[in-house]
């Protein structure tokens, strides 16, 4: 039996839905979101990313601090992934997936990135505002 192009792309698209991959790679990295922790995700960018990297890492967030490298913290491509997909769960950011990885990168790194989509979050629904006025 010889399958189509087509014909492959949608049975990978299917299996991908049906394996729901995100999910995997969170619940292997032992991350489970209580209703307290879900609080969280309405602090200031600074806060959600000290308490999602302590929780995910498994180090205390008096520990980090905005200069740490995210690469001295252990995180390697699966927790990547996982910050990644926690973030953008929680936040609706698209972190891209080679800035945790980037052994430059430091926890401010990730909070500038959270902090210019809320400001451009901010403007769009002003321009939206001030488009119908």
């Amino acid at each position: 039996m010889l399958l189509e192009i087509p014909e492959i792309h949608e049975s990978l698209k299917q299996c991908l839905l049906i394996n729901k991959p995100q999910q995997k790679a969170i619940s292997k990295a032992g991350v489970n979101m209580s209703k307290t922790e879900k609080s969280m995700t309405s602090n200031s960018p600074h806060d959600y990313l000290r308490f999602m990297i302590g929780e995910t890492t498994g180090v205390e967030m008096d520990e980090l601090n905005d200069d740490v490298h995210l690469f001295d913290l252990g995180i390697d491509s699966v927790l990547a992934m996982t910050l990644q997909n926690l973030i953008f769960n929680d936040r609706g950011v698209n972190v891209p997936l080679v800035t945790p990885l980037d052994p430059n990168s430091t926890l401010s790194t990730l909070i500038k990135i959270l902090e210019d989509s809320c400001v451009d979050e901010y403007q769009s629904e002003n321009e939206i505002k001030s488009t119908y006025l």
